[in-house]
């Protein structure tokens, strides 16, 4: 976590994986490795490890959790609706308001890029889920 914190994020990267090799099933080692990509900006490498930690999402948390590290990759890929699908989404599984306030920062830029109903292309989005197993 030093590593992390001090912007090192190779070295936590290295680190979080020898983890990941003594415990392989931890969600919260997953969730670090998808946070580094995420702050590398490394949105391909960030949903290949998503597509990995969906193995061992027990919680509707960490559901809600992939998914909003999900839209963040369909926005680079200026796929906005299913972005918006993936947070409205998130926010089924998980309506806490620490979730809430979160997804409420994307949701507008989002919704501006986007006329469709946050809900109507979900299919969309397990069309990828499909295309990418």
């Amino acid at each position: 976590m030093a590593y992390k914190m001090l912007g090192d994020y190779e070295q936590s990267l290295k680190l979080f994986y020898e983890c990941q090799e003594f415990d392989p099933m931890s969600f919260a080692i997953h969730y670090e490795i998808i946070d580094l990509f995420y702050k590398q900006d490394n949105m391909e490498k960030m949903f290949n490890a998503i597509r990995k930690a969906y193995e061992f999402t027990y919680t509707h948390i960490h559901m809600a959790t992939l998914l909003v590290f999900q839209s963040h990759y369909f926005i680079s890929k200026q796929n906005y609706q299913t972005a918006k699908a993936c947070l409205a989404m998130s926010l089924q599984y998980d309506n806490s308001v620490k979730n809430a306030n979160s997804v409420a920062g994307d949701i507008p830029s989002v919704a501006n890029k986007v006329q469709a109903d946050a809900l109507q292309p979900v299919g969309e989005m397990n069309r990828y889920s499909e295309l990418e197993n």
